[in-house]
């Protein structure tokens, strides 16, 4: 503080005690403010993993609601869509999945096509399925086991993977 030269009652700061001033409450509301920036983080965050975890059920239920084996081909346990099943409301069967990929903004919820302008447009899904041999099953045997693997990306970073097995009976 300085004394102003006309009237000894006045007082003033100097301009280096206003900076230092000023510094220190930019450090104390920074780090008082640091708990909510976090906090707000952490709940889109939230936000986003939860949302990623609907789309990943939503399109496994899909999934898993198809007949394990092909209808017109029960003998066929090559992975990926047949002849003619270039779409996903021509999948007739759980394989049919494998390779299936929604690049991010086109997310689809439904089959008929329809999308949500709610879907965070940086997420992605794709599928993979594969036929496995469970232990103690004979390798010579048809595989009545596959593994469906659906992947949700966020930004192309993998966010989630869901993995299910699922067992087809040649009854079906």
């Amino acid at each position: 503080m300085v004394k102003c030269p006309n009237n000894p009652k006045c007082e003033a700061f100097t301009l280096i005690e206003a900076l230092l001033a000023s510094g220190i409450l930019a450090m104390v509301l920074s780090a008082a403010l640091l708990p909510f920036t976090v906090g707000l983080q952490n709940d889109l965050y939230s936000g986003r993993h939860v949302e990623a975890v609907a789309l990943a059920q939503g399109l496994m239920e899909e999934i898993i609601a198809k007949p394990f084996y092909d209808p017109d081909h029960p003998d066929d346990l090559t992975p990926g869509p047949e002849n003619g099943e270039s779409a996903r409301n021509q999948f007739d069967n759980v394989d049919d999945y494998d390779g299936y990929t929604e690049a991010a903004g086109s997310v689809r919820l439904y089959l008929s096509g329809l999308t949500s302008a709610d879907i965070d447009p940086a997420l992605s899904r794709r599928v993979t399925v594969e036929y496995v041999h469970l232990t103690g099953q004979d390798g010579g045997q048809t595989a009545n086991v596959c593994r469906v693997i659906v992947v949700v990306d966020d930004g192309g970073v993998e966010m989630l993977k869901l993995s299910r097995l699922v067992y087809g009976d040649l009854e079906e």
